[in-house]
Formats: structure tokens, C-alpha cells, sequence
């Protein structure tokens, strides 16, 4: 038997499973394997990336907790983010693009070093001797970051390669707007990086000034069990409630947005600057009976990417291939050509994407479960660490996106093949490499008592 997953390990599928690793790993970037493997497509994404100017400045703005679906511009119905939709008419759209983490600090570890968060983001500290702001910086590119959250305190090795790194913890994110507004007044004449994040539509949920036509009823008076960090909904009316506020979160994000776009106009940098639009993780709302964003479901891990070229012919269409955010540092190194980088788990999308390609996402910050998840084609695993005890679950996400029809027992081959697929990724038994990753150290570590109050507001800790 296997170790862990509980599959028959007879010869035929150990024989089987190396041939799918062999493919779907090793030689990913060849097309070698036999008239059944994975090919090598070209990347939709490049023909409109292909079109960036050397001279062009790049920004990413990103939110907090902000999940694909509840924009508009992803197919939502309620009028939540008008500024976004707009703005992204004339952008290239992702459908799926995934986090490797599913919680702040992990998610912003792959996506700064373009590699799996279990290996750069250890004990509480981003580890990695390689991040996208340093890469931008060895090319002589300024570079600024300005987040809302307290997890990516400096103290952590988040500043890495950022000539001006500031992180606050606002519940209020007008702040993060006039921190903007510094970082950009200190360039100069300088092309710049430049890296904006809201906490925004994070919990805890408040009632905000013109999103009332988003509230189906009144919100004068938030019961104490909603308007926590981690709401608790009991009843369909609670469920909506919280689904409401935090709908005009996301309304009121929309309008941040927009005037941050005001303020590059007013100094002349809209019209010579890519933005980037993404988010950290979603966030689940009843989805598998679970609140905030605690677990690799799709809610949680699959987020917004629109990116946007100054002058660049609008795409016809939204590009559906996978990517992760492990594709950022070597998508941006690209396109300022520094491109000879060891990302290791990240695939820049101006080269050719594997047509199969494997998807790796865990959770790894939460000390009384671990998980990670594989993805290939429409097929997903799910491994859920002890304690209480070790499950794995088997989805289609494509024809079940909610994810609510478990389909092990029906392809346990399929499985068993995901299963040791993610743990040649991971490079051992996932529960294994997670719990080794988090060391057993505390969220607090490094963090002073403001900070650790700061995290107690936002729910992470008790």
C-alpha cells in the first residue's frame, strides 16, 4: 500500500505512475514521451505580452482576500466592480490563474520568488535569495512596495530588493493610497516597479458608503457573530449579509483602484505604465461548509489576473490556460530581459506552456492542518494533513466547480497518479515537507505587540 494515500501499489500502476511522472515532470518542457504526453503549446498569453515596451514602467496592485468570481469582469452579476470591468475591456483576462499558497504570506513568498512557498517561506521568513523586486532593481529599475497587511513585515525578509518598503496595517485603506502617492513622488524621472496592496475586501466586513445597492437589507446594526474576522453564519439571511458587505468591500476596492489610475494619469505614467491586477487568495463563502479562507478549494486558490499594456492591441479573448502565481518573477524578468532565471517551479508566459501542466497549491501557515492540492487537466486532489486524520479527496472541477462531488473511489488510479505526482513536486511526502516547512513556530515570531495585535484584528490569531 501506499504510504499514505491508501492505493494498491501493484506493478502495473507503479509502472504507470513513473511513466505519468516521467511525462508530466521531468520532461515537461519536451515533447518526448510518446504519442499520449503532455505537448508543448504555444502561450496565449504571449502575442499580447510580446507587445511591452522596453521603456514601460510596471505596476501590480493586488487585494486581499479578493476572489475571481466577484468581479465582473469574471462573470458576476452584481454591479460590484465597475472601474476594474472597464479598465480590464481592453486587458488581457485569466481565467485560471492560481496561488501556490493559500494564505498572505505564502501566497506573496511564490509569487516574489517564483518558486513553491514550502521552500522559500520557512519558519515564519521569506528565505528566498532571489525575489522579482531584486531582479527589477539589478537591472536598474526603482522599485516600491506598499502593502496592508502586517504579514509581510519587513522583519520577515519581505523587503527584498525594494528600495522603498513600507507595510502598514490600516483598517482603513486610504492610507495605502497616500503611501502611494509618496513612493511615486520619490522616483523622480526613474522607470519603476512598483507593488500597491489593498486589505481590502479582507474581513472584518464593514458597511461602506455607496455600496448600499448591494445590500438586500439594513446594515445599521451588524450582529457581533458577522462582523468579526472570521464571521459565523447560521442562518441563509446571515449568509447573505456577509456575502453582501462583503460585496460592497469589493465596490468600495473598485473605487481605490480607480484612483490610483487617477493618480498615475495626473503625473503622466498611466499613458507608459503595465498594471497588473491580482489578489493573494479568495476567500469561501459556505463553499465545502467553511468560512474565510482556510483550505485549497477553488474559491480560495484561484484569484484574478488581468494585466494591461499601454497602446497593446486588446486580446480577442481571456486566456483559459493554467498558470500560478510562480509565473510572475519569470513573466515580468522576461519582459525586461533579464530571462536566464533558476525559477524552478515557475513557467514565464512568454515561453511555451506544457498543454497538461501540473498545479501545485498548499496551506501550510495553519500549525492544526496542512494541505496541498494537485491539479492536471480537469482533475484535482486534494491531501489533508492529520490531526485529525489524513484524507485525500478527487475533484473535477471543470464539470463540479464547487467542488462537492468526491470522485475517488470512482478513479482511484487517477488519484494514486496526482498524489505522486504532487509529492515529486513537493520533493518527499507532502504532510511531511508542510509540517517541515512551519517548523512548529508561531505566527508571532519576529512581531512586536502592535503587530501581534494587528494580526489578532484581522483573525489570524485568538
Amino acid at each position: 500500500m501506499n504510504k499514505k494515500s491508501g492505493f494498491p501499489a501493484s506493478p502495473h500502476r507503479i509502472k504507470q505512475t513513473i511513466e505519468v511522472v516521467f511525462c508530466m515532470l521531468t520532461v515537461l518542457l519536451v515533447s518526448a514521451c510518446g504519442p499520449d504526453s503532455p505537448r508543448l503549446v504555444d502561450s496565449a498569453a504571449e502575442p499580447y505580452l510580446a507587445q511591452f515596451d522596453s521603456d514601460y514602467n510596471i505596476l501590480v496592485i493586488s487585494f486581499d482576500a479578493l476572489r475571481a468570481d466577484s468581479l465582473g469582469v469574471y462573470g458576476y452579476e452584481r454591479r460590484t466592480s465597475p472601474n476594474i470591468d472597464r479598465w480590464a475591456a481592453d486587458a488581457l483576462v485569466f481565467e485560471n490563474f492560481y496561488v501556490a499558497g493559500r494564505s498572505t504570506p505564502s501566497s506573496f513568498a511564490a509569487a516574489f520568488s517564483g518558486m513553491h512557498p514550502f521552500r522559500v517561506f520557512r519558519n515564519w521568513k521569506f528565505e528566498s535569495t532571489q525575489a522579482v523586486a531584486g531582479v527589477m532593481q539589478n537591472e536598474d529599475i526603482a522599485t516600491f512596495g506598499v502593502f496592508n497587511n502586517i504579514q509581510l513585515a519587513q522583519d520577515r525578509g519581505f523587503n527584498k530588493g525594494f528600495d522603498y518598503y513600507k507595510v502598514t496595517s490600516d483598517p482603513s485603506d486610504a492610507v495605502v493610497l497616500g503611501d502611494a502617492k509618496a513612493a511615486l513622488e520619490r522616483l523622480g524621472n526613474r522607470r519603476f516597479f512598483g507593488w500597491v496592496h489593498f486589505i481590502s475586501p479582507h474581513s472584518p466586513y464593514e458597511a461602506q458608503t455607496g455600496s448600499e445597492h448591494l445590500y438586500r437589507q439594513a446594515v445599521d446594526d451588524i450582529p457581533d457573530s458577522l462582523s468579526g474576522p472570521k464571521p459565523e453564519p447560521e442562518t441563509q439571511a446571515d449568509h447573505e449579509l456577509v456575502r453582501d458587505l462583503y460585496d460592497g468591500e469589493v465596490f468600495y476596492l473598485d473605487s481605490l483602484f480607480q484612483q490610483l489610475l487617477d493618480m498615475l494619469e495626473e503625473r503622466g505614467l498611466l499613458d507608459k505604465t503595465m498594471i497588473v491586477v491580482t489578489a493573494d487568495h479568495g476567500e469561501q463563502f459556505g463553499n465545502q461548509g467553511r468560512y474565510w479562507h482556510s483550505s485549497v478549494h477553488e474559491p480560495v486558490i484561484r484569484v484574478p489576473l488581468i494585466i494591461r499594456i499601454p497602446g497593446a492591441e486588446r486580446p480577442e479573448a481571456a486566456t483559459e490556460q493554467l498558470h500560478l502565481n510562480t509565473d510572475l518573477l519569470p513573466t515580468l524578468s522576461g519582459l525586461i530581459g533579464a530571462d536566464h532565471l533558476p525559477t524552478r517551479d515557475g513557467i514565464s508566459m512568454l515561453e511555451q506552456q506544457p498543454a497538461q501542466r501540473l498545479l501545485v497549491s498548499s496551506s501550510m501557515t495553519n500549525r492544526e492542518n496542512f494541505m496541498m492540492m494537485a491539479r492536471s487537466g480537469h482533475m484535482k486532489l486534494i491531501v489533508s494533513c492529520p490531526p485529525p486524520e489524513f484524507s485525500e479527496t478527487l475533484y473535477n472541477v471543470v464539470n463540479d466547480p464547487l467542488e462537492r462531488e468526491d470522485l475517488i473511489l470512482d478513479f482511484p488510479a487517477k488519484a494514486g497518479e496526482l498524489f505522486d505526482a504532487m509529492s515529486t513536486v513537493a520533493g518527499g511526502d507532502p504532510c511531511d515537507v508542510l509540517q517541515a516547512a512551519s517548523k512548529g513556530a508561531e505566527i508571532t515570531r519576529d512581531l512586536d505587540e502592535d503587530a501581534i495585535e494587528k494580526l489578532r484584528s484581522l483573525g489570524y490569531i485568538q
